[in-house]
């Protein structure tokens, strides 16, 4: 980031991190498994770009970036998922029971991204608890 900052005349301390951050969470297992799964699908998708190699690389899993290519250009979509390990879910996923969700956000990106946002679904009536106590812990210090 600074020596990019650099490169574009800017001051390193001037520029902020963005990261949007997969979480999976839900009141209850089957939730929270469910959402393990989406977040898989999610994961396996992105992974088949040409974009991710880089990444996906950089942890060793160039073979499944390509295993997930051939499967999207033959628009086997149902079959990508299953290449994405657990490793990989633990990787890339912050899983955590909700009230520790902020915590874990925490002690995944303090010191990394400047500013989160997560990828749990928002839908305004519902959770209202979860997103204000998540909020809450991440504001403070």
């Amino acid at each position: 980031m600074a020596a990019g900052a650099r490169r574009a005349g800017r001051e390193p301390g001037a520029c902020a991190l963005s990261v949007p951050a997969f979480v999976a969470t839900g009141r209850s297992a089957e939730e929270r498994a469910r959402a393990r799964e989406e977040l898989r699908a999610r994961i396996a998708f992105y992974a088949s770009t040409p974009s991710y190699q880089i990444v996906m690389e950089h942890h060793g899993w160039a073979q499944t970036r390509r295993d997930l290519g051939t499967l999207a250009a033959r628009r086997q979509w149902g079959e990508m998922s299953a290449l994405i390990t657990d490793e990989m879910l633990r990787h890339f996923v912050v899983d955590a029971e909700p009230g520790d969700v902020a915590a874990a956000l925490r002690e995944k990106y303090d010191g990394v991204a400047d500013r989160i946002s997560l990828s749990h679904r928002f839908a305004p009536g519902q959770d209202d608890h979860f997103w204000r106590q998540t909020i809450a812990a991440l504001r403070s210090e």
